[in-house]
Order: C-alpha cells, then structure tokens, then sequence
C-alpha cells in the first residue's frame, strides 16, 4: 500500500520487487493479506495504479501466481 495506493505516484519498483522476487505461494500470502488490509483484490490495485504494458505484466504474473491453470490464457491474452 505504501509504493501505490493513496500515494502521489507509484513506486514501480516496489511492485517489481514484490511480484518479481517472490514465490508464487509468497505472492498468494501477500495477495491475501493485502485483501484483508484493505478490502480490495491486488489486481484493482494494479489496475488503478498502472498503465498499459507495465499493468498487462503485472497483472499476468499476479494471474500466474493465483492459478498456475491462468498462465496458458495469460500468455495468449497478452500476446494478442
């Protein structure tokens, strides 16, 4: 919440950090703490506080980490 929401600017590092550095069972504990923090999905967030391919990537790796079944449709959504 620090690096985007609430905050003038995003701080793309962070997210790269988090979603990059982390396991997908990491990242589905973060997922799930953030929405009980704050009511909200990871992904509103990176859709609110992102743009374009930056947001498509993020977005697929937050996918990927939820499901591993979504990296099929992620990667041909994605490449279309």
């Amino acid at each position: 919440m620090q690096a985007g929401e609430g905050q003038l600017g995003t701080d793309e590092s962070t997210f790269n950090m988090v979603l990059c550095a982390r396991s997908a069972a990491q990242l589905r504990a973060t997922f799930d703490a953030y929405r009980q923090v704050t009511d909200r999905d990871i992904e509103d967030a990176i859709n609110s506080e992102t743009s374009a391919v930056l947001r498509d990537g993020y977005l697929a790796v937050g996918m990927t980490a939820i499901c591993i079944v979504c990296l099929a449709h992620a990667l041909y959504r994605y490449s279309t």
